[in-house]
C-alpha cells in the first residue's frame, strides 16, 4: 500500500474473526457471506468505506491483537441475504479495543512498515533465488505471480506477496503476519523457504 494513503484509513472499522486467516497486505480473500452480522457488517461497509478488518483467534475466547484491514473490491448480493465478495489487504493493523454490538467492530491503528531501515538487497536477492528454485520444481502459482516477483515492488510488498502465496504452513504465515519490522520478516521467510523448513 502506498504510505501516502495511510492517513485515508479508517481508525475503526468492522471485523470479522476467521481463524488462521491472515490478511496480507495486497492479497485477494474471497468470502461468503452467511452469519446474520456479518451480513450486518458487510451492509455497513458498502454503504460507507467498503472496509472491514479480519482478525485471528489463538482460541475461543483470544483475538490475536494484529489483524489485516481490506477493502471490497467485488461484492455480490444473492437472493438470499447472503453474499459473495472478494476483499483486498490493504495494511496490518493493531486492535486496541473491540465492541462486539450491534456487530463486531474495533478502534484500529494502522501498523507501517514503510519506513524502511537496512540494507535488504541481500536477503531479497537469496529470497528471489528460493523462490525461482521452487517455480523451476514446479510449484504452482497464480497467473502473473512470476513476472511480479521480478518487478519492482517494493521489499514490504515482496515479501508479502511471497508469504501468503507460497507457505503453506499457517502458523508460519501467522508469524510473518505478526512479525512487523520488516528486516526481520524477510529474514524468517528466507529460513522457511528453505529447501527442508516446509517439510518439516
Amino acid at each position: 500500500m502506498d504510505s501516502d494513503d495511510i492517513e485515508d484509513l479508517p481508525d475503526q472499522t468492522g471485523v470479522m474473526i476467521l481463524p488462521w486467516v491472515s490478511l496480507f497486505p495486497g492479497t485477494l480473500l474471497p468470502l461468503y457471506i452467511f452469519e446474520e452480522r456479518y451480513r450486518d457488517m458487510t451492509q455497513a461497509a458498502l454503504t460507507g468505506n467498503r472496509m472491514f478488518a479480519i482478525a485471528h483467534t489463538y482460541d475461543d475466547t483470544t483475538i490475536a491483537p494484529i489483524g489485516g484491514l481490506g477493502v471490497i473490491r467485488a461484492c455480490v448480493i444473492n437472493a438470499d441475504g447472503t453474499s459473495n465478495l472478494v476483499l483486498q489487504g490493504l495494511s496490518r493493523v493493531e486492535f486496541l479495543r473491540f465492541k462486539n454490538s450491534p456487530r463486531p467492530r474495533a478502534d484500529i491503528s494502522i501498523l507501517r512498515d514503510d519506513q524502511e531501515t537496512g540494507d535488504v538487497r541481500a536477503i531479497r536477492s537469496q529470497i528471489s533465488s528460493n523462490c525461482e528454485n521452487l517455480l523451476a520444481g514446479g510449484f504452482e502459482t497464480p497467473e502473473g505471480f512470476a513476472d511480479y516477483l521480478r518487478s519492482s515492488i517494493s521489499d514490504s510488498a515482496f515479501t508479502d506477496l511471497i508469504a501468503s502465496t507460497l507457505i503453506s504452513d499457517a502458523s508460519h504465515r501467522r508469524t510473518l503476519f505478526e512479525t512487523i519490522e520488516l528486516k526481520t520478516r524477510m529474514s524468517l521467510l528466507l529460513e522457511m523457504l528453505s529447501p527442508t523448513a516446509e517439510s518439516a
